[in-house]
């Protein structure tokens, strides 16, 4: 498919552009509070906001989520598994060298020269050079020894300092995370894996498993996002059958292993608070 290239490159909470979620408790907001207001922060392809405590995921502070309807069908990289491949760096910490090239292979990074984009790392002497999916800028770690003398984000284009920080999190590359166990665990992962990530994982995860908390969900005009993904599921339909053929001896999982039903969108959200945006019809007198 042609959006191997995107999809690889992109981090589950990234996936972001017409549901809104505000990161408010339905006990925080009886039906008569419930109001639209300009919240002070709106997350568009920034996963630095995703955090952990006690594998759970977090965000702080109350957080505003943009997504389409294209990548709401997303089957993703189960939650649970994601949460668990996270690393985090600390400054006077410690960690083999070794360990840790080993753990981004896994992760999905990539070995370069020089970083220029998420998911790429670099090994100078003292200096590992880390692109992580949860930042703008890369972050330089320094080490004595297996000791972690500093951590800093730098400018790629220029290598000069932005600024030191105490610690890092090292969000998945990829989306196809062997075991740990497996033979394979650290061998190059494919362009095209993600499309296959329904055989490695007995049960996808979705966009609705991220939220940390009971969101409100605004869907802005249904029936035009209903309207929407039936378009997007022929168009994925369509694909599926002209690339059959080619790829008959080792076929990608079906659409329905890959993306979501619109029946599936609406029970996963019948849990929540939702809000149904519509425009207003002009009235008799205009």
């Amino acid at each position: 498919p042609e959006a191997d290239a995107q999809r690889a490159s992109a981090s589950p909470i990234a996936r972001i552009q017409d549901v809104i979620v505000r990161g408010q408790s339905q006990k925080e907001a009886s039906s008569d509070e419930v109001k639209i207001v300009r919240t002070q922060k709106l997350v568009q392809a920034r996963p630095a906001l995703a955090l952990f405590e006690d594998d759970e995921i977090v965000t702080s502070p109350d957080t505003t989520l943009v997504t389409s309807v294209a990548a709401l069908m997303h089957r993703l990289l189960p939650k649970d598994t994601w949460a668990h491949a996270t690393l985090r760096l600390e400054r006077d910490g410690t960690v083999e060298r070794d360990t840790l090239l080993a753990k981004l292979l896994r992760l999905g990074y990539r070995r370069v020269s020089v970083v220029e984009i998420p998911g790429e790392f670099s090994i100078r002497g003292g200096l590992v050079d880390i692109f992580s999916t949860a930042y703008a800028d890369p972050l330089r770690v320094e080490f004595l020894g297996d000791s972690i003398e500093a951590l800093r984000l730098f400018d790629a284009t220029t290598q000069t300092s932005i600024r030191q920080i105490d610690d890092a999190v090292i969000l998945p590359a990829r989306e196809y995370l062997r075991p740990e166990d497996s033979s394979e665990a650290y061998a190059p992962i494919a362009p095209d894996a993600e499309w296959r990530a329904p055989d490695l994982y007995p049960q996808m995860g979705t966009l609705f498993d991220y939220l940390p908390n009971e969101p409100i969900l605004i869907f802005d005009q249904p029936a035009a996002l209903q309207a929407t993904w039936a378009a997007l599921w022929s168009k994925i339909e369509d694909g599926y059958l002209r690339h059959g053929e080619r790829d008959a001896a080792n076929p990608y999982p079906g659409p329905e292993r890959l993306f979501q039903t619109w029946d599936e969108i609406e029970i996963g959200a019948a849990g929540w608070s939702t809000i149904a945006l519509e425009p207003l019809t002009p009235s008799d007198d205009t």
